[in-house]
């Protein structure tokens, strides 16, 4: 009988293991300021976000997004790009290994979708995918 428990125990595990992947979204953070540089402090906004490829002036887009967000006292908002609803493309099925990308932020500061164009900027590799771009080195 404990073996049974075991193997089945066991067996459970590894289908959990089996299943888990990395979540299709990464976190983003940003200020928004009035047009007189003001933070908006506890502002609901609306924001679009936008993945391209190749070049951040007017290059194509792969994926864009439209998220609702609420700023602090600070004007601070957090958001999980890949969390909000996809205006065009699928994050999921997204070829990051195929070309230099960028990120275009777009904000309505009346939380509704008449955006403004906040700028764009290449996305850069954090210190782990560059640690693990060159394997991993048993102890």
């Amino acid at each position: 009988m404990k073996k049974i428990f075991l193997l089945c125990a066991t067996t459970a595990c590894c289908a959990i293991g089996a299943s888990a992947q990395a979540p299709a979204k990464f976190n983003y953070q940003g200020i928004a300021r009035s047009s007189t540089g003001t933070p908006l402090a506890n502002k609901k906004l609306g924001i679009k976000i936008s993945i391209l490829d190749g070049a951040g002036n007017g290059a194509k887009v792969l994926y864009s997004e439209l998220q609702q967000v609420t700023t602090n006292t600070s004007g601070l908002y957090n958001l999980a790009i890949g969390g909000g609803t996809a205006a065009n493309g699928d994050m999921a099925t997204l070829d990051w290994g195929s070309g230099d990308r960028y990120i275009k932020v777009e904000m309505d500061p009346e939380g509704g979708t008449a955006y403004t164009d906040l700028g764009t900027t290449q996305l850069l590799s954090v210190p782990y995918a560059l640690y693990a771009l060159g394997g991993v080195a048993g102890p």
